[in-house]
């Protein structure tokens, strides 16, 4: 009984769970900040000539998603691991991943999260569990409204 009353007298001063609209726009948010990135990167590697490119004037699928998949999960470890919990998406939108306790996130953690996100069709996974993405779920972590 006086456990139950702890639980709820700590609920009243958790984060709240940041709501679906926060989240989608941060998944666009950081989706654009990736992809413009990634345009960055390659325009660079094609200028200097650092890639072996194939007959038809392209680099080799292995090379490009090698460095498209390490851009993507660099730009979410570092900036979830540098930034308390935030992205340039989350940033916007006040929201900031934590951990199930309500910690900071530790640099494996975000590491993580930015695996599970390689799951194709894994920004869907929002509509089948009650506002909680799997990369969420996976890891241990959630995504909060911060009230200050």
């Amino acid at each position: 009984m006086q456990q139950d009353l702890l639980k709820e007298f700590e609920k009243q001063f958790e984060d709240p769970i940041a709501p679906m609209v926060s989240r989608f726009l941060n998944f666009i948010i950081d989706l654009f900040l990736v992809n413009i990135i990634l345009v960055i990167v390659w325009v660079f590697i094609l200028i200097s000539e650092s890639v072996t490119l194939t007959n038809s004037g392209e680099p080799d699928n292995a090379t490009f998603y090698g460095i498209t998949l390490f851009v993507y999960i660099s730009y979410y470890t570092l900036l979830e691991a540098s930034f308390g919990g935030r992205t340039f998406g989350k940033m916007i939108t006040r929201t900031k991943a934590v951990t199930i306790e309500g910690s900071e996130l530790t640099l494996i953690d975000c590491f993580k999260r930015s695996l599970v996100r390689l799951i194709p069709l894994e920004f869907v996974s929002i509509f089948f569990d009650e506002n909680e993405m799997w990369h969420d779920k996976w890891t241990g972590t959630k995504v909060v409204k911060p009230k200050n």
